[in-house]
């Protein structure tokens, strides 16, 4: 109790610690996106994107964080790392 009261007199009137406490809920959210699959891909040796694209597979990747998968193909990844 005496805690909160200290609380409460630091954040002033329109917020005390009940209402942190029990009106805000946390909430998650990640920022992956697909840019961070370009990076990573920009990331490998030419070699080895050349190699990837010759498999003529799409190549998945998924967020650690969230579980988002991202899929792009050789064709976009001939498009965007070697013909821009």
């Amino acid at each position: 109790e005496p805690l909160n009261r200290i609380v409460d007199d630091c954040l002033g009137s329109e917020m005390t610690i009940d209402s942190i406490r029990w009106g805000k809920s946390p909430q998650f959210k990640c920022s992956c996106d697909i840019e961070r699959v370009w990076r990573a891909l920009r990331l490998l040796p030419k070699e080895e994107t050349q190699s990837i694209i010759n498999e003529g597979k799409p190549v998945e990747m998924k967020c650690e964080f969230c579980g988002q998968f991202y899929s792009v193909t050789p064709e976009q990844i001939t498009e965007k790392l070697f013909n821009s």
